[in-house]
Parts: structure tokens; C-alpha cells; sequence
């Protein structure tokens, strides 16, 4: 399978907060050095220092659970990648593929079975979705439950599928699109109270069957024209695996 990384998005998106990190640390020290002549001169002022540094402190955590965010997400990626490795030469992997004002698609697979579009979610628990929508329960220390931060993750799926299929309408190109919600994290369990149709939702140990059981079929042409289209903005060379 030939796997394309069209964006760093998320690297770009630590290396930025890291960067952060290390301007407010450069911040306190030099805070750190005028607040001896203020406690030396003027010790009543001393407080403004602790306001400071607490600030300074909250700013660096906001930065280091934004990092853990997207490494999480990263991780959940890069567990995409091993999995669809496995896929004949037959598919093309799109990564991070960017779409406009919007966040970028996480994978696009184009082979013969059909073009998937795969939103990757790396969270753990139990991911329930129902008439009231998504929902995740994680566990804590003490055994009590409560909820997590997943969101809507159908919404921005389906969001960015259309988005991608009016940008193959555009150039006449008319294809069968499949959505796919992938949990990669293994302490994830799924509970579908009912089908969030036209959303294929799996653990990352089922995408490899529901890729290949999928009942669509496209021709090569029209696999090479939607490469093609695609490869014209791609911004890191293509490698073969």
C-alpha cells in the first residue's frame, strides 16, 4: 500500500505549544531575577511575583495538556498506519489531508472497494452512541464514573465528507464516499444504541473487514484520476511501504 502524508499538522501543532512552554519558562526566570531587587527594595510588592508565577504556572499546564492531546491523537494515527499497512498495492493512503475551513481529514483510502473517509479517535472508555448523541464514560481512581471530552465526533466527520465529495463533484468526479469512525485506543469499548448511519464506527481490529467487505467497487481509472487530484497538493513525497 503507498502511504501520502499530505500536512504536519498535528507535529506543527506541538512543536508550537513546546515552543510556548519555552517562552514562559524564559519569562519566570527572568521574573525570578527582578524579584530579588523588589523583595530587597520594596518587600510588599513580593506578592505580585506569586500572582505571577501562578499565572506563568497555568499557562505552561494549559500547553502541556494541549501536547498530551495531540500526541494522543497522533498515537491514535500512527496505530492507523500499522493497521492499514496490510492492504494491497491495490489502496492509497491519504493522511491529514486538508480541507478548506475546516480540520483536516484524518485519512482518505482510495482502492478498489470504495474511497473511505476515517476519522481517527484514540480515546478510552466507553464510547456510547444513542438518540442523544455521543457520549463517553470514563472511570476514575476511585471506580466513579463520569464523562469525557469526545464531543461530536460524527458531526465533523460527516462535515468533512461532504466537503471532500463537493470537491470531487467539482471536477466531475462522482464516487461512493464511506465514512468511518475508527477507536484506536484498546481501552475504548463501543456501545451503539443505535446505527449513526451512513457511519461505519469499528475498533482499529475491524477496519481491515469493513474495508474489504465493503459491497462497492470503482473502477482504476477512476482510482488514478482521484490520486492524481489528490497528489497535485500533496506536501511530503509519497513513499512506497
Amino acid at each position: 500500500m503507498r502511504e501520502i502524508c499530505m500536512s504536519t499538522y498535528i507535529n506543527d501543532k506541538i512543536e508550537n505549544h513546546k515552543n510556548s512552554i519555552k517562552k514562559y519558562f524564559k519569562i519566570i526566570l527572568i521574573g525570578t531575577i527582578l524579584a530579588v531587587p523588589v523583595y530587597l527594595y520594596v518587600p510588599y510588592l513580593i506578592f505580585l511575583y506569586f500572582v505571577f508565577f501562578g499565572l506563568m504556572s497555568f499557562k505552561i499546564n494549559e500547553h502541556y495538556s494541549a501536547i498530551k492531546i495531540f500526541r494522543a491523537g497522533l498515537q491514535g494515527e500512527t496505530t492507523l498506519k500499522q493497521t492499514l499497512n496490510s492492504l494491497s498495492d491495490d489502496f492509497v493512503a491519504f493522511y491529514n489531508v486538508p480541507i478548506k475551513n475546516s480540520k483536516d481529514i484524518d485519512c482518505v483510502l482510495v482502492g478498489p472497494k470504495a474511497v473511505f473517509i476515517i476519522e481517527v479517535k484514540n480515546h478510552k472508555g466507553t464510547i456510547i452512541y444513542s438518540e442523544n448523541g455521543w457520549k463517553q464514560l470514563k472511570t476514575g481512581r476511585g471506580g466513579t464514573q463520569y464523562l469525557g471530552n469526545l464531543g461530536n465526533p460524527g458531526k465533523q466527520l460527516l462535515a468533512n465528507m461532504h466537503k471532500f465529495k463537493t470537491f470531487l463533484d467539482e471536477k466531475n468526479i462522482h464516487v461512493w464516499i464511506q465514512p468511518i469512525l475508527v477507536f484506536t485506543n484498546p481501552g475504548a469499548d463501543i456501545v451503539l444504541e443505535k446505527e449513526p448511519k451512513p457511519i461505519i464506527v469499528c475498533k482499529i481490529e475491524n477496519i481491515l473487514d469493513v474495508i474489504n467487505n465493503s459491497g462497492k467497487t470503482i473502477p482504476q481509472e477512476l482510482i488514478n484520476r482521484i490520486c492524481d487530484l489528490l497528489q497535485n497538493s500533496v506536501k511530503i513525497e509519497s513513499k512506497k511501504l
